[in-house]
């Protein structure tokens, strides 16, 4: 689109940064969940986890930061050193109540081209459950105090794949809408390209509304 400017190329490669942390994160629970690595230590293993699920979830919540920067920077003068997940969604609530990811599903037509995407209803990570997931893994991943209760590794073991599998229908393809109505941010974790270097790699794009000015 020739009418983006250097602010918003700013945003769409910031964006992409997250993003692609996220998938870099992803590969390493799958090799926890799905190939077989072990520290040879439950408690381990879950925190092992535990901590790359907790980044996903704040990346989650700082993506959004991202794409409404200059009006949260409004709100909150300290935005460049904000990580707690819960507050910088109540903040970017506040500026733009639909800055949450929508996840999509594309529909590909017979010319092997998207013909249109369809909005995912369910199955999908939403903002109570990155919440949620935010506390249970900061509670694992402080030390136990002795005379605390025993923390339930097996229950956090189980909500790892659900996460997974929420997460990923999340960010698959996704749409983020920004402040300025008129504008949406679209990423695909994992873009097609021609290019062999670029295949597979994390896209994103501004899309504009039709017929706006």
């Amino acid at each position: 689109m020739q009418d983006i400017d250097l602010n918003i190329q700013k945003i769409l490669d910031r964006y992409s940064v997250v993003m692609t942390d996220i998938k870099k994160r992803t590969e390493v629970i799958n090799l926890y969940l799905h190939k077989g690595l072990t520290t040879g230590y439950v408690a381990t293993d879950v925190d092992a986890v535990a901590l790359q699920f907790r980044k996903i979830f704040e990346h989650i919540a700082l993506s959004s930061l991202v794409a409404h920067k200059e009006q949260y920077a409004k709100q909150r003068k300290s935005f460049a050193t904000d990580w707690k997940a819960d507050k910088i969604i109540n903040t970017i609530e506040k500026i733009n109540p639909h800055f949450y990811p929508i996840p999509t599903k594309q529909v590909i037509g017979n010319n092997g081209k998207v013909e249109k995407t369809i909005t995912i209803t369910e199955g999908f990570l939403t903002k109570n459950d990155l919440i949620e997931g935010v506390n249970i893994c900061g509670n694992i991943l402080h030390a136990d105090n002795p005379f605390s209760p025993y923390k339930d590794f097996i229950f956090v073991k189980k909500q790892f794949p659900i996460w997974q599998t929420k997460i990923r229908t999340l960010l698959n393809h996704h749409q983020v809408q920004l402040y300025d109505s008129k504008y949406q941010i679209w990423c695909v974790m994992h873009g097609a390209s021609e290019d062999k270097n670029l295949n597979g790699r994390v896209n994103v794009t501004l899309m504009k509304l039709v017929g706006q000015a």
